[in-house]
């Protein structure tokens, strides 16, 4: 630990944990999470930084409160500090947590574990700071930061459709010489952006317009 360069650990393990927290730890096992927080921790206390290393630590036991930690890969003293805070989580009040989304179905990860297709319901949560995401097939993943506070709390998420990968798909069948059989097709997005793709085969070209326009009612072919 000597040789470590603290304050470059530090940020470079603030900056993981922000990305982390902004995909909702997408990519990531339960236990990824965890022992991210703990090295954000260990490089705060070193740098001593002591109120927001035991919040890192807080947050990993959060994420998996059976987290072991190898003595052979670290030093009593965050281990100590690792045990304390599975202490103080014990201590705490837990929760449920009950997420629903639009579309039903979709696919939710909470703190980097598969809760099942939504409605889902976790339990036994500690209170505090939790990540969420859900995904779907055709939409772009939903994600939320939830502060569990109370006994029972209730997320709503909807995912919005992926657009781009729409358009993916209908420029690789023209390019493979099958372009969808209408001339113009409309990717819905939301209640204020119609997005209208118009192919034109002699040419093998593929023109976008983006407008703005009401959405909310199912958009018929063109």
């Amino acid at each position: 630990y000597g040789q470590l360069r603290v304050a470059e650990a530090v940020d470079l393990l603030g900056s993981a944990v922000a990305e982390a927290e902004r995909t909702a730890g997408q990519g990531q096992s339960q236990e990824d999470l965890a022992v991210l927080y703990v090295h954000r921790a260990m490089a705060l206390l070193l740098k001593g930084v002591e109120s927001e290393g035991h919040l890192a630590l807080d947050r990993s036991v959060a994420i998996e409160p059976g987290l072991s930690l190898d003595p052979a890969l670290y030093a009593p003293w965050i281990r100590n500090a690792h045990a304390e805070a599975v202490r103080r989580d014990g201590a705490r009040p837990r929760g449920r947590l009950r997420v629903e989304t639009d579309p039903p179905g979709s696919q939710l990860v909470l703190d980097g574990r598969a809760i099942g297709p939504a409605p889902a319901q976790a339990d036994d949560l500690s209170y505090g700071v939790h990540l969420v995401r859900a995904e779907a097939a055709g939409r772009l993943a939903a994600i939320a930061r939830v502060e569990l506070r109370e006994p029972e709390m209730r997320l709503g998420l909807t995912l919005a459709d992926d657009v781009a990968s729409a358009l993916h798909e209908t420029a690789d069948a023209i390019a493979e010489g099958e372009p969808p059989a209408l001339g113009r097709m409309r990717a819905r997005t939301d209640a204020a952006l119609a997005l209208v793709v118009r192919i034109r085969p002699q040419d093998e070209s593929l023109d976008l317009s983006a407008t703005l326009r009401d959405t909310r009612e199912p958009a018929a072919a063109l």
